[in-house]
C-alpha cells in the first residue's frame, strides 16, 4: 500500500465511524510503525467522505484496477 492508492475499509469495530465502513477512500499518509507499541501495525490516514480518518493497515484493503483488464 502506498499514498494515493484506493482502498475499501472494513473496520475492526464499525462502530467507531459507521459511515465509513465498506467505504473507498484515498489514502493520504502512512506512519512508521512504532516498535515499542504494536509491531506489525502501521496508521494510515484517508481521505473518505470529505474527511480525514486514521486506520490500522490490516482494516484497508487496495482496491484493485479491474476495468484495465482485457484491453
Amino acid at each position: 500500500m502506498t499514498v494515493g492508492d484506493l482502498v475499501e475499509i472494513f473496520q475492526d469495530d464499525p462502530s467507531n465511524w459507521i459511515d465509513a465502513e465498506n467505504a473507498i477512500g484515498l489514502v493520504v499518509n502512512i506512519s512508521p510503525t512504532d516498535p515499542e507499541f504494536y509491531y506489525d501495525k502501521r496508521s494510515v490516514s484517508v481521505l473518505v467522505l470529505g474527511e480525514l480518518g486514521d486506520f490500522w493497515e490490516d482494516e484497508l484493503y487496495r482496491v484493485e484496477r479491474m476495468y484495465d483488464e482485457g484491453r
